[in-house]
């Protein structure tokens, strides 16, 4: 009976043992397992670092388009404000207007060697620059909804003392047909006038000291002169006044009667500017 009771004893002490034996494996199992989720959801936490490659979809589209729109501001940016007329030229003449000349403000123009006369307003070598205001050493023009200011380059040839205003009367009478060319000064240069009892208000017209000048305008032996620019020839006051415009004269208009009809003739007159050597 005693033998028994110690056999069980014994038994008991070794389930024990056991028992105690499995618990620190269990224990031991459980902590390892805990320490490895605990490493594995700390690695998980660790903050990644933008470097660009980790972005998500929208986020990477958000950059680009913000990288893209830097890179535009940064570009300088090139507006061509600046605007030039059309055709460079020179302003070699200006001529003002004046009481006593009721023809408008004159310009000269000097393009490829060639002298081209303007009036105010008018629309300058073919293009849509308009010649707005003319001053006494400039002028202004107007082109595409600005103004261009256009100094004079000296000298005036528009000005009255460059046309030889210094002569005498007597100095005109004694030119060649070689020196009066295609510019008469004095009415004498073109015609020699002559009263005729036929027509109470015109005169007779002759060849004057350069014959070439006559046949220009087209006259024509037995023409009656009525009137030069409007102003009659048989009328004292108003053909002095001719004879002071011949200096400045860029056309001559002249009403003739020719066998019983009437006619216009015109005469250009070169500027004086083309004597200029260049």
């Amino acid at each position: 009976m005693q033998s028994k009771r110690v056999q069980i004893l014994i038994l008991l002490l070794i389930i024990s043992v056991i028992y105690s034996l499995l618990s620190v494996f269990l224990v031991n199992d459980q902590t390892d397992k805990n320490s490895f989720r605990e490493s594995v959801s700390s690695e998980d936490r660790k903050p990644i670092k933008d470097d660009g490659n980790h972005l998500n979809g929208a986020d990477m589209l958000t950059k680009k388009n913000t990288q893209k729109l830097n890179s535009i501001s940064e570009q300088p940016t090139t507006i061509n404000t600046e605007l030039e007329l059309p055709k460079q030229f020179l302003l070699v003449g200006t001529r003002l207007k004046t009481d006593s000349n009721t023809e408008q403000s004159m310009v000269l123009l000097s393009y490829v060697g060639d002298l081209h006369q303007y009036f105010e307003n008018d629309f300058l070598l073919n293009t849509d620059m308009q010649l707005a205001m003319v001053y006494e050493s400039k002028i202004d023009i107007s082109f595409k909804d600005r103004i261009f200011t256009i100094a004079l380059s000296p000298p005036n040839l528009l000005a009255p003392d460059f046309r030889e205003a210094e002569k005498s009367y007597s100095d005109f009478l004694e030119m060649t047909p070689e020196e009066i060319g295609s510019r008469p000064r004095i009415l004498e240069h073109l015609i020699i006038l002559t009263p005729t009892p036929y027509i109470a208000d015109g005169q007779l017209i002759y060849p004057g000291l350069n014959p070439a000048l006559f046949q220009q305008a087209g006259f024509k032996e037995d023409d009656v002169l009525k009137t030069i620019n409007g102003k009659s020839v048989t009328i004292e006051a108003e053909l002095d006044d001719i004879k002071k415009e011949m200096l400045n004269a860029s056309t001559l208009v002249f009403e003739v009667m020719r066998k019983g009809r009437m006619i216009t003739l015109y005469l250009d007159i070169p500027s004086e500017a083309l004597e200029i050597k260049r």
